[in-house]
């Protein structure tokens, strides 16, 4: 008799630590879920934080280009005018954002810049003819 009243306190003892352990490895499941909820929650904002921060750099960089398209326009206008120190000036702006523009922005700078030069040297030419125009003698004016 003292063997089974033994045997059934070593069984009633296995059973209360069995059940004990039970409720703590659901209780470390429960944590677990917790956490890869959190993560996935955690990961799900950054993601959505990283398209956003995408689609306001791309929107950046196309108010970029087209404040540039406007600069390049306006520039070509001027020089068309004979306004070169005001195609300077927007030239100038457009070197100061070239890092930052598409390859086909910055061959159109290079075009323009080009035919700034050009029309540019052709001013300086016929200021020059002038000039020496005034130092000819007998010259009516």
């Amino acid at each position: 008799m003292k063997k089974m009243i033994l045997v059934s306190y070593v069984l009633l003892a296995s059973a209360i630590l069995g059940g004990c352990g039970q409720e703590a490895s659901t209780e470390k499941g429960t944590e677990l879920t917790k956490a890869e909820d959190a993560a996935d929650s955690v990961m799900d904002t950054a993601g959505k934080q990283a398209k956003e921060m995408a689609n306001t750099a791309s929107a950046i960089a196309e108010s970029g280009v087209q404040k540039a398209q406007q600069l390049i326009d306006q520039a070509m206008q001027y020089i068309n005018d004979g306004r070169l120190d005001l195609a300077e000036g927007a030239i100038t702006q457009l070197e100061s954002m070239e890092d930052s523009l598409p390859d086909s922005i910055k061959s159109q700078i290079e075009n323009l810049k080009n035919l700034f030069a050009a029309r540019q040297s052709s001013q300086d030419v016929s200021k020059a003819a002038e000039s020496a125009q005034d130092l000819l003698p007998g010259q009516i004016k």
